[in-house]
């Protein structure tokens, strides 16, 4: 089994140093980190490090909105899970951390983003509750999650959570338009 950090290549201040920190700390603590360009290269990268081995799980740190999560805005996200699902290691047992703010929430009717890639991914996908920090991640086990950033609104159902309570998962389900969120439990914490 392997576990994925991906990251992406942008030239975003903040992205950079994220990765600056946790490239060199995942080789040491378990974790295979992957750098990305794009949705496609994203994919391809994963297929690539994952090598045929099954993937437990994927932990996505990026910038996220409930309609977007780098560079996969919510009209594809169903599409960007099915490309995963054909990862091969990929199951319905990997479980899928969208690691960006606000990925597990609603805005004006759209979203979860977490949603849109399960139902396509056919696996679990956890999105967040509210705005995470890049110096936080579900691999590292520090998450922190704030219902506001500086003077954002906050979006509906965003709270403060810390710790595994960050995190909503969502399920696979077929084109109903429905949402399942349950929060995530501490058996589903990383090893």
């Amino acid at each position: 089994m392997i576990r994925l950090i991906t990251i992406p290549n942008d030239n975003d201040p903040e992205i950079d140093r994220c990765r600056q920190r946790l490239a060199p700390w995942a080789a040491t603590q378990g974790w295979t980190y992957v750098g990305y360009n794009d949705s496609a290269d994203h994919i391809e990268q994963i297929g690539r490090a994952a090598a045929g081995r099954a993937i437990e799980v994927i932990d996505c740190i990026s910038h996220g909105t409930p309609t977007k999560f780098e560079h996969t805005d919510l009209g594809r996200a169903d599409a960007w899970g099915r490309a995963m699902a054909r990862v091969i290691g990929l199951s319905n047992q990997t479980k899928i951390y969208l690691d960006g703010c606000n990925t597990g929430l609603t805005w004006a009717g759209l979203g979860p983003i977490a949603q849109a890639v399960a139902n396509g991914a056919r696996c679990t996908v956890l999105g967040t509750r509210g705005y995470v920090s890049t110096s936080t991640c579900f691999a590292e086990g520090n998450e922190i999650c704030t219902r506001t950033s500086g003077s954002a609104q906050p979006y509906r159902g965003a709270r403060d959570a810390i710790g595994r309570d960050v995190w909503l998962h969502f399920f696979p389900q077929a084109a109903t338009g429905q949402v399942s969120a349950n929060p995530l439990t501490s058996a589903d914490k990383p090893h």
